[in-house]
C-alpha cells in the first residue's frame, strides 16, 4: 500500500444532532449520546413524542407503498469513512461506530475517493437470512438488513431517514456471503424524476456504477486482504432484481418478527427484535420496560479528531 501525507477531512457541521427531526419523516428524531469518532458514540431512535424506538424495526420500509417510495436510514454520509451502522444484535438496534479488535473502523480513502462515494445506509424492516442460499448468487445471506447506496447530490447525515426510489442493485460477495447493495436516489434530488432504472444511472451519471463496483471489490486489498467479488460478471442489476431482493428480505424480517423463524440460531445469527410500534409482533416492548428506562437522555458531545492515519489516501495498483 502506498500512502501520502494526510488529506483534509470533510467537515460536516451538524452531521448528527440530538434534537433535529429526521429529514423526510417528522415522526422520528435522533437521540445522540457521546462524541462522534469515539467508541462511546451511540445514536438511538426516538418517536416525535420522545419515546424510544428501533432503527431496524419501527421505521416503515415503505414511505409510500403505492408509489414504491422507500425509507432508508443513512449510516455513513458521502465523503466520510467512519464505519457507522445499526446494530442488529443490540436492544433497539442503535447506530454505533463499529469496531474491530477494540479499534474504530474507518473506510480506506482509495484514490481519488475520500471515504464512501455515496450516502450509505440500510433499509429498515429487512433482513438477509444467513441460513438461506440466494439463488441469484449461490451464496448465503449476510445476516444484516439490506444495504443501500444513495447517489443523490445532497450529502446526508448519520441517522437521517431519506425517502428514496429504487434504481438497481450490485450483488457483492463478501467473505462468501451475499451482501446486496441496492442503488437508490433521494426523491427530492433534481435528477430523481429522470431516473427509473439502472440504465438511467449509467446515462446521467457516467462511470459512477463502474467506479462503485471497483471500489466495493478492491478497497480491502489496500490492507493486504483478498478482493471481493461482484456477481453477474461485475454488472449492476436492474430495478426488477433490486425490488425482488428488497421484497424477499422484507419477508424474512417479517418471519422473525412474527416468531415464525427464531430470532437467533446458534453460530449463525442473532437479531434483537425489540420494538415499540409493532403490536402484532411477539417482541413489542413497552416504554416502561427496564431496558428502555435505563437508556440515557441525549448528551451530544463535540466530535473527536479523526486519527491521522485514516486521513491518508491509499492507491490501488493498475488492475
Amino acid at each position: 500500500m502506498m500512502t501520502l501525507p494526510r488529506i483534509q477531512p470533510v467537515v460536516l457541521v451538524g452531521l448528527v444532532t440530538g434534537v433535529a427531526h429526521v429529514t423526510g419523516n417528522s415522526d422520528f428524531k435522533v437521540r445522540e449520546i457521546g462524541a462522534p469518532n469515539t467508541k462511546d458514540h451511540i445514536l438511538y431512535l426516538e418517536k416525535g413524542n420522545g419515546e424510544l424506538a428501533s432503527w431496524m424495526h419501527d421505521i416503515p420500509l415503505y414511505a409510500d407503498d403505492k408509489k414504491k417510495i422507500l425509507n432508508m436510514v443513512v449510516e455513513i454520509p458521502r465523503w466520510t469513512g467512519g464505519k457507522y451502522g445499526l446494530e442488529p444484535k443490540i436492544f433497539l438496534n442503535p447506530i454505533t461506530h463499529h469496531t474491530k479488535k477494540n479499534k474504530l473502523i474507518y473506510a480506506e480513502n482509495v484514490f481519488p475517493h475520500h471515504g464512501y462515494m455515496w450516502n450509505y445506509g440500510t433499509f429498515p424492516q429487512t433482513w438477509e437470512n444467513p441460513t438461506i442460499t440466494d439463488s441469484r448468487t449461490d451464496f448465503l445471506g449476510d445476516g444484516d438488513p439490506v444495504d443501500v447506496i444513495e447517489i443523490g447530490d445532497r450529502v446526508g447525515y448519520t441517522g437521517e431517514i431519506k425517502k428514496v426510489k429504487v434504481l438497481g442493485t450490485i450483488a457483492l460477495i463478501d467473505d462468501d456471503e451475499t451482501d446486496w447493495k441496492v442503488v437508490v436516489i433521494d426523491v427530492e434530488d433534481e435528477k430523481a424524476s429522470e431516473m427509473n432504472d439502472i440504465e438511467d444511472v449509467n446515462r446521467l451519471k457516467p462511470k459512477l456504477m463502474e467506479e462503485s463496483v471497483k471500489w466495493l471489490k478492491l478497497r480491502k486489498t489496500v490492507r493486504g486482504k483478498s478482493s471481493n467479488q461482484v456477481a453477474f460478471n461485475d454488472t449492476p442489476q436492474n430495478k426488477e432484481v433490486a425490488t425482488s431482493v428488497i421484497e424477499g428480505a422484507h419477508e424474512q424480517w417479517r418471519l422473525i418478527m412474527s416468531g415464525e423463524l427464531p430470532s437467533s440460531q446458534d453460530g449463525q445469527y442473532e437479531v434483537s427484535c425489540a420494538n415499540t410500534t409493532l403490536e402484532w409482533s411477539d417482541f413489542f416492548t413497552e416504554q416502561s420496560d427496564p431496558k428502555i428506562v435505563k437508556i440515557p437522555a441525549a448528551d451530544p458531545l463535540p466530535a473527536a479528531e479523526i486519527p491521522p492515519e485514516h486521513l491518508a489516501w491509499s492507491y490501488l495498483p493498475d488492475q
